[in-house]
């Protein structure tokens, strides 16, 4: 679909765009009880909702969504094409995220979707999906299923700021897995749930075939 493949051009040209910075992730492999154990401890991962920007509120009018930044007003506004739904957008605010000063938007196209992060700066970062964040909500995790529904790109992302502005500073691409689920115990620590994908069907094994991994994060480069 042609929005599909905006998305993941829109995704390669960030990653591209990423030298420097580069974080290095270390991905181990972990047995189903050690995933279980660190999950119990590390409790419900953390979301990003988490209310709306101190000063101003942000509603969504008439299919308009506006965002004050220093660079100037971000207009996003919804387009519905009533006989070629294939080619909508609409827009969604879920809301601010104050350790950064972020505001997150969700997109939707007609069969994808992908998250803004947009700075105070007027900077966005493009993510595959909403993240999850570190401990002290330094680094921000992202991952989206996309080898089954091809329509989403199957990717794990690494956010974190450098020289002052916030960066995918590590991305994965897996061919043989999806990530199922994940959470942080430390700034430094991530686990990953992964579900196997059959190679030559590109469909799930049955019954399902989980994996498990630990993440260990290294910091991204200054530049």
């Amino acid at each position: 679909m042609k929005h599909s493949c905006l998305l993941l051009f829109a995704l390669l040209s960030s990653a591209a765009s990423l030298k420097p910075p580069a974080a290095r992730v270390i991905i181990s492999p972990l047995t189903k009880a050690a995933f279980e154990q660190a999950h119990r401890r590390a409790g419900t991962p953390g979301k990003l909702l988490l209310g709306e920007a101190p000063v101003f509120t942000i509603r969504k009018q008439k299919g308009r969504l506006v965002i004050p930044t220093e660079a100037g007003n971000k207009l996003f506004k919804d387009k519905i094409f009533p006989k070629n739904e294939i080619e909508d957008v609409t827009y969604k605010y879920l809301g601010f995220f104050p350790r950064h000063q972020v505001h997150l938007i969700q997109v939707a196209y007609y069969e994808s979707s992908e998250i803004l992060l947009i700075e105070k700066s007027g900077n966005i970062v493009r993510l595959v999906s909403e993240p999850v964040y570190s401990p002290s909500q330094q680094r921000l995790l992202a991952a989206s299923r996309g080898i089954v529904y091809a329509m989403m790109p199957n990717s794990l992302q690494l956010v974190e700021k450098v020289d002052g502005r916030l960066q995918i500073v590590w991305e994965t691409i897996p061919k043989k897995w999806e990530p199922v689920d994940l959470f942080w115990t430390s700034d430094s620590m991530a686990f990953l749930k992964q579900e196997q994908i059959n190679s030559a069907t590109e469909a799930p094994f049955k019954p399902a075939r989980f994996t498990y991994a630990r993440l260990l994060v290294q910091p991204a480069i200054q530049p």
